[in-house]
């Protein structure tokens, strides 16, 4: 047997290769009519559509559940589109089941989004093209392939099979549903299932949530409806799947879907450009689809992970074929070999006349091969470039992550870290790797640990926490202050896993909160110190009052008289203190005025060392320059310090005061100098415990 290898193309667009064995001569004259018939029927000078002028760009899509679903659905879609792809505008466009086509035909829309047969009907019909394919997302997980699954309650032990179906009430979504019912259309007609004649009744119902209902409450005996569905169902607790028996199941496939299923695999929704559409627009359409982030408003609104490259959509032509419905209504019904017995003289002419055309256009049909393997190399060289965009955004996205300044965390369900970014090296100290795997709570106070152990046991159990203040001990000891906002995470199941969040160091800002804390009660202090001073000082004018009394009424050379003189002065001298207070309360600046420093410093040796075992002995320098000072401040100062020196020496002693004008380096003002110096007697005298107090006063 003679064995030849024939190129075609496949209704998908991909290459295939066919082995053909030596033909009767009536097989040979029926290839002959259809590749005659395909050239003088599909010429290959085909004229591309013209660009649209437009820049509002309209994506029709198939509104299975009425046009406001489809808008909530797929309308962040277009403003992602608008955004990312410079220069259109793009605009949704729910169309029912019976306006696709016309849409398509007469080019009201620019894209078009449909189920998969649908698809393929406009493929060959109208010429739309496919430039990704949806990658949905069931139960936080994406697919790109779906089918559907046939299903009965699962207390009918009267059915257990698909031949069980036969003389039951069923009950399904559409006609045209290509995963609720045509997948499961090819599934019964291979057993030898006609449901339009082996079924009681046959019943189409929507919403899709409405059949499973007419199952379980017995309206029908069995149904079907696309694959997750009952899963989501159950998830969202309005079914529960024990409830359930799947019919006809297909475990081979569990590596594709996860999902209960009955039927085979098939690609998911394809996003395809009409006729009229650029190439060069959709390709930037396709390459920012691709693009799209899982987890962006488009992706969430469209319940799915985003898009992928274009699949094959081989299996769904096969399918249509098998159940011989549009475009494949035709298919199969009429062979060659019956119009060749029926019409062979006229067909033999027809033949000639196709056989001069075959070889007119050999180099033509050479030429177009060329072509069509050429753009395809190029397609496959777009994708990869579309995948090596894709590749930089994770890229960038990364450093993005590595470089923030704000410290990005997970942890597994124990606490223990399993990633951290660089910013906890430069806010803790610790290298990643040593704390990688380490419980948080071993790098905080016990008391601490305990606290934040307890708030990271209710984010697991589902609470999200926002601006949570918590400290961690650095590596060098130090407190380190940060706010976090952290929520649990899950795998693929549902499972809780963990934790992630971010947080912000506030140390800085906890310190400046502190200082700010010790100036209020420093403000407070100054408050209360300014009220004591305003009482006392009124105490001190009525003593004062009664001195001057006294003094009146005593003679001048008593000694009475002396005593009450001192002890004015002493007032005199609490007044000036209470009304450095005061200045302290009010927040005010020193009163100065120019004084002698001898006489400063001479009044206040004598003031504390009146009645002493202390004398004081003065040196003090020619032509001392005059100071601008606070008198009051001034004696306060030169008080204590003799007053220090004085309780040094319970004893007795000498204190000996020295003071000097003395010029500082060029470009500093004026100063006077002055040094106390006070020694014990000296049998108490020690040379390490002699002390220089120096101090300097603006001139």
């Amino acid at each position: 047997m003679c064995m030849a290898p024939i190129n075609m193309l496949g209704s998908g667009g991909e290459m295939k290769t066919t082995t053909l064995t030596t033909l009767t001569l009536g097989k040979r004259f029926s290839i002959s009519l259809f590749i005659c018939s395909f050239l003088l029927f599909f010429p290959f000078d085909t004229i591309p559509g013209q660009e649209i002028n437009s820049t509002k760009i309209k994506l029709g899509v198939l509104a299975k559940r009425g046009p406001e679903r489809c808008l909530t659905k797929w309308g962040p879609t277009a403003i992602y589109l608008t955004e990312n792809v410079s220069g259109y505008t793009f605009e949704i466009v729910p169309l029912g089941y019976s306006e696709l086509f016309p849409s398509v035909e007469n080019g009201e829309v620019d894209f078009i989004l449909a189920n998969s047969s649908f698809y393929v009907e406009l493929e060959m019909k109208l010429g739309v093209q496919r430039i990704v394919t949806l990658n949905n997302l069931r139960l936080g997980k994406s697919y790109t392939v779906y089918g559907g699954v046939i299903f009965s309650k699962a207390d009918r032990d009267d059915i257990k099979t698909i031949h069980d179906l036969k003389g039951k009430r069923f009950i399904s979504l559409d006609e045209k549903a290509f995963a609720s019912w045509l997948t499961v259309l090819r599934e019964l007609k291979e057993n030898d299932i006609d449901p339009y004649r082996d079924f009681a009744n046959l019943e189409f119902r929507k919403p899709m949530d409405s059949v499973v209902y007419a199952v379980l409450n017995g309206e029908a005996d069995a149904g079907s409806i696309r694959t997750d569905l009952l899963e989501q169902m159950a998830f969202e607790g309005k079914i529960r799947l024990e409830e359930f028996h799947i019919i006809n199941r297909h475990d081979k496939n569990i590596e594709e879907i996860e999902f209960l299923h009955s039927t085979r695999m098939y690609p998911e929704w394809p996003l395809a450009k009409v006729k009229h559409t650029s190439d060069d627009l959709a390709k930037k359409v396709a390459v920012a689809l691709i693009e799209m982030p899982s987890e962006s408003e488009a992706a969430i609104a469209s319940r799915s992970a985003g898009w992928t490259i274009p699949l094959n959509y081989q299996s769904v032509h096969d399918s249509l074929k098998f159940l011989k419905i549009s475009p494949y209504e035709e298919y199969g019904k009429i062979t060659i070999r019956n119009a060749l017995s029926q019409y062979g003289y006229w067909v033999a002419g027809f033949l000639g006349l196709l056989f001069l055309v075959f070889i007119t256009n050999l180099a033509r049909i050479n030429t177009h091969l060329k072509v069509s393997v050429s753009k395809q190399e190029k397609e496959i060289e777009e994708r990869k470039k579309a995948q090596e965009t894709l590749r930089e955004s994770e890229e960038r996205y990364r450093n993005l992550v590595e470089t923030s300044q704000d410290l990005i965390v997970k942890c597994d369900t124990n606490g223990c870290f399993t990633y951290l970014n660089p910013a906890w090296e430069t806010t803790l100290g610790y290298k990643t790797d040593e704390m990688l795997g380490h419980c948080f709570s071993e790098f905080k106070t016990p008391e601490q640990a305990e606290i934040d152990m307890k708030t990271f046991k209710s984010i697991l159990e589902g609470k999200e926490t926002f601006g949570y203040e918590t400290t961690y001990i650095s590596k060098f000891g130090e407190t380190v202050h940060l706010v976090f906002n952290v929520r649990f995470i899950k795998n693929t199941d549902g499972e809780v896993i963990g934790t992630q969040g971010t947080a912000h160091n506030i140390t800085e800002r906890k310190r400046t909160e502190e200082e700010l804390q010790k100036m209020q009660k420093l403000e407070s202090i100054g408050v209360l110190a300014g009220g004591i001073a305003h009482d006392f000082n009124n105490l001190l004018a009525a003593i004062r009052n009664n001195i001057y009394l006294a003094m009146m009424h005593v003679d001048r050379e008593n000694i009475a008289y002396e005593n009450l003189e001192s002890t004015e002065k002493i007032i005199h001298k609490a007044t000036n203190l209470t009304q450095q207070l005061l200045t302290f309360a009010r927040g005010g600046a020193p009163v100065k005025k120019t004084a002698s420093i001898v006489e400063l410093i001479n009044e206040s040796a004598e003031f504390v060392l009146k009645g002493s075992n202390v004398n004081c002995e003065y040196n003090m320098g020619d032509n001392l320059w005059t100071v601008e000072v606070d008198e009051g401040q001034i004696n306060q100062v030169i008080h204590n310090l003799i007053l220090n020196a004085e309780q040094s020496m319970p004893e007795g002693g000498k204190i000996r005061v020295f003071a000097g004008n003395c010029n500082f380096d060029s470009g500093i003002e004026n100063k006077v100098v002055y040094y106390l110096v006070y020694l014990p007697f000296i049998y108490f005298y020690r040379p390490e415990i002699i002390s220089h107090v120096i101090f300097t006063i603006d001139i």
